[in-house]
């Protein structure tokens, strides 16, 4: 499981390529990281994130990956991802007040178990699912 690390290395390919070749054939890599380029403000400068993904871009990571094949790849929290464009590309914070998180997560237990029924086109996140070949 990798959860919101790899938008943090400059060598996100190299650093999947490993994850991957620590894992047994059949295994599985799961990845979380930030969805949406347009996303990309202040508070991911602040979180020092190199870049947010598209389902494009995630593809084409594990292509050159090499082993490895999409099990499952979709889009999460829908909801949160404006509250981050407002935040961080309208009103461009440069601080991350406890506030952001403290109203994610309380509506992420109601929202998630509707996005789990119908996938929503866009989200906050990524979700990529890998198993090595």
């Amino acid at each position: 499981f990798s959860v919101n690390v790899i938008e943090h290395i400059e060598r996100d390919d190299l650093a999947l390529k490993h994850m991957v070749e620590a894992v047994r054939p059949g295994g599985h890599v799961c990845l979380l990281v930030p969805a949406h380029p347009f996303l990309y403000g202040t508070l991911d400068a602040l979180d020092h994130h190199f870049r947010r993904y598209t389902k494009k871009a995630m593809v084409d990571l594990v292509n050159r990956t090499g082993n490895t094949e999409i099990h499952d790849l979709y889009y999460f929290n829908a909801i949160a991802a404006f509250g981050w464009f407002l935040k961080g590309r309208v009103l461009r914070e440069t601080v991350q007040a406890d506030e952001n998180y403290a109203v994610m997560n309380a509506v992420l237990p109601i929202v998630a178990p509707l996005e789990r029924l119908i996938r929503p086109p866009f989200g906050l996140s990524l979700v990529a699912i890998l198993r090595r070949t």
